[in-house]
This record gives structure tokens, sequence and C-alpha cells, in this order.
């Protein structure tokens, strides 16, 4: 109260600093991320990717259609269906625009994660350079190598836009923002099941009130706003629950034990992976404790000591809903998992650098844009360096399994595709695929070329796609 008058509330949207500046960080920033992931874009299709072009290619209703059936399953009709279908139809067999496209999709959500922090009482500072570590985050390498992982970038892209026009509507009480945010949700459910709590996240805002001046919302208004995301959740879940059926075997089957512990404390873990360093086999879930569980822990502690426990509640219950769908899993097991969920934990971090810029000797905007200049490109260095090791890596010599496994698979399928290609051109067969291995007494190792060959190709959706013989 001043002079007896309530100060008018404050739009967590407006900026302190000129916009010019922001405008020139953020497209800073989306080139930082050109430099570092732009070079995935040279990698060929790999596994899954011929699956999904080869359905969508010669059975495009049903690449959708087939979601609907009676069947444990992902529910993706747009993702793994339409998506691929169109993709197809544009791209064709050119594995570099739809890598391109992977990183426009990712550009998209850097931006719109920026705009949601923003939303949620974020200062403009802290939610740049929290974005920053969203968007140069080694530990979504796959999510940009892998075409398949359209899912995790649709997904994320919906999940924000439903959420940024969800909190418009239940702060402005506008008709527009929540129909956009009621459509941008049904469309995420059909792309990631780690969507289907978008409701839930916007009610936590409004009832748990973590956010500054401005930034509360009344908890009638919030239901009121969200009935239609209501209705769209309570459809799904029958879709799911009643009619396919949660999967009880096979690769994705859920179950609820040990497994659970395990995966919580490892997407905990992997959300902090900044520089993640790979090859790996498999990324394999586990109750190892670490530096980045340290960190988790002291980020958690300094805002408690703080009194934010309400952003502790709300940072921790939107990871903790979006992250639900993959914690009942016993394998597939992916940092991927964590792309989704990244605006939980992206938030409490942005929070404690808003305290760094709060310090009194760096409060001059030049020197907060000097340090924020100067760490962006710290931050991309060490996330080129971090993604080139990914493309290169070897592991010890007794292992031989060469580079990330979406990496290695991708440069099998190329030469097996060229190979084929040239084959054929030439008339040379075409009807056999025949496998040699030269170290007949390296069986061990000949397996693991086989059955690396078999993935990398689709299990041989390749072959059908190069020779246009669909099945």
């Amino acid at each position: 109260m001043i002079g007896g008058m309530a100060q008018p509330p404050q739009d967590p949207m407006t900026s302190p600093h000129p916009r010019h500046l922001v405008a020139t960080y953020l497209v800073a920033l989306c080139l930082a991320v050109v430099v570092v992931y732009g070079p995935l874009s040279r990698y060929f299709f790999a596994q899954d990717d011929f699956v999904l072009i080869a359905k969508a290619a010669y059975s495009p209703v049903a690449a959708v259609t087939d979601f609907f059936e009676s069947r444990p399953d992902h529910f993706r009709p747009l993702t793994k269906g339409a998506y691929f279908a169109l993709t197809y139809r544009l791209f064709g067999m050119h594995a570099t625009a739809y890598h391109l496209l992977s990183l426009l999709l990712h550009l998209f959500n850097v931006v719109m994660t920026w705009r949601v922090l923003r939303r949620l009482g974020v200062g403009e500072l802290a939610a740049l350079s929290a974005t920053s570590l969203f968007a140069l985050s080694v530990a979504y390498f796959h999510v940009l190598a892998w075409i398949s992982c359209a899912q995790q970038l649709v997904g994320l892209a919906l999940m924000l836009v439903s959420l940024e026009f969800g909190l418009r509507a239940m702060a402005e009480g506008t008709t527009r923002a929540r129909w956009i945010s009621v459509a941008a949700y049904a469309a995420a459910l059909g792309s990631a099941e780690q969507t289907l709590m978008t409701p839930a996240i916007l009610l936590l805002y409004a009832i748990i009130r973590p956010g500054g001046p401005g930034t509360q919302i009344p908890v009638r208004r919030a239901v009121s706003a969200t009935v239609e995301h209501w209705a769209l959740f309570t459809v799904y879940a029958l879709l799911v629950v009643l009619w396919k059926t949660i999967p009880d075997s096979g690769t994705y089957r859920f179950e609820s034990g040990i497994n659970v512990i395990v995966n919580i404390t490892t997407y905990v873990g992997w959300s902090f992976d900044y520089l993640m360093a790979l090859p790996q086999k498999m990324t394999v879930a586990d109750l190892t404790f670490s530096g980045k569980h340290v960190f988790f822990v002291a980020l958690v502690a300094w805002h408690l000591v703080r009194g934010r426990w309400r952003a502790v509640l709300f940072g921790l219950g939107t990871f903790g809903l979006t992250i639900l769908p993959t914690l009942f899993l016993v394998q597939h097991q992916f940092y991927l998992h964590t792309y989704i969920s990244a605006l939980g934990m992206t938030y409490l971090v942005a929070l404690a650098l808003g305290d760094v810029f709060a310090i009194p000797r760096v409060r001059s905007g030049e020197i907060q844009y000097s340090i924020l200049g100067i760490a962006l490109i710290a931050l991309a260095v060490l996330s080129f360096q971090a993604v080139r090791r990914n493309e290169h890596a070897t592991l010890p010599q007794s292992e031989g399994y060469r580079r990330s496994f979406v990496i290695r698979r991708a440069m099998v399928a190329r030469n097996t595709w060229e190979s084929m290609a040239r084959a054929r051109n030439l008339g040379e067969g075409g009807h056999r695929v025949v496998m040699v291995y030269g170290r007949s007494s390296d069986l061990d190792r000949a397996g693991w070329n086989n059955q690396t060959v078999i993935e990398a190709m689709g299990k041989g959706a390749l072959l059908a796609l190069l020779y246009d013989r669909p099945g």
C-alpha cells in the first residue's frame, strides 16, 4: 500500500529491458543452436525412421487410424502417423530436410519456453539464461539426431502453446486464448502421452500461486478456463485405459515396483546433464547418485531457504506430471524422455539464476547483458564440443561400440542404402541381402553387428522403400 492505495498488478510479460536487446539475445541463442546441432542434419535415417516412413508411404491412412485399434500401444497418430505421411510427400527420402525440420521445431520450443517462463512470472534475464541451458543441453542430443523423435519435438511445442494461451486465458478471461489452448492440447494428446497432464499444470499454477506480482489467478476462473481440457483428458484416458489398454508385455510394458523409484531417480539426474557424454550402448536407468543429484538437492534447498516453497511445489509438480507416463516403463529409458519434462526443472533453475542477476554489483543492465553474452558463448562452445564428442567418440576398444547408437545406425543405413542402390542401378542382384562377417572366431561381435544392421535398416523397411515394394 502506498498512500492508502494498492499498486496495480504488474504484467508478468512486461520487461524492464529494451526489446531490441531481448530480441538480439534470442536471435543469438537460435544461431548458437544452429551451429551446435546443425551438423547433425548430414546423417541418414535410422531404424524407426524407415518403419514410420514406409507405413506413411504405402498406407498413409492406416498410419493414422491404426493407433485407434484396440491393442496395447502408444497413442501417437499425429507424430508417428500424420507427421510422416506429410513429410514423406514433401521430402521423400532426403534425410537432411527432416533433420532441418526437427531443428526448426526445437528452435520454436526454445522461444516458447522463454515465453512460458515469462508468463510464469520469471524475470527477463533469468528466463533468457535458463532457456539457453534448455536450448543447448546435450541431454537432448538424440531428440535432434533421431528423426523419429518428432513426437518429443511436436509434443512439447503443442504443450507449450497450450500452456501459454491457457495461462493467458486464466489471467485475462479471453475466449480466443482459451480455445487456442484447448486446440493445442487436443493435438498434443495425439502427439505424445507426456503432454496428458497439461490441464493439471494449469490448475496447479492457479492453486499454488508460485509467481510474483500480477501472476495470481483465481482458482474458480482457472477451473472454468480448463473445463474443455479436462473433457479431452477424460476421453483420452478412456480411450487409452479401457480401449487400447496399458501394455503388460513387450518392450514397453508397464510395471509398478522398484522400477518407478529407479526411473524417477534417473530422470532427475538426466534433467541436469547439460553436457552429457556419449557414446553409450544404451541409456539405462539405475539408482546411482551423482553430482547432478547433489545439484538438484542444493537447488531445491536454496529455494526453500528463500521461502519459495510454492515455486518448488510447482516446478517439481510440473516435472512429475510430465515425466509420469514414463516412470512405469521397465525398458526403453532414454534421455529423450526428459525433453517434454524440461519445463519444470528449467523453471527452478531460472528462479535461481534470477537471484544471481539480483546481486547489487551486477544490477547494471550493461553488466547483466555482458554476463549473459559471455555465458552464452561459453555454453555454446562447450555444447558444440560435447555434440562433436557424441558424434565421433568411441567406447573402450574391447567393446567397440562407436558413436551413439542412433548415429552409428544411421551411418550403417546410409552405407547399406548407397551400396544396394549402386548394385540395383548396375543390374546386379538386388533381390537378396547377404551379410558376411570376416572373422568367424569373433561370433559375439558378428552377432552384434548383424543385429545392428538389421535394426539400422528398420527390420526390412529400408528395403521396401529402396525397391518400392511395400511389405
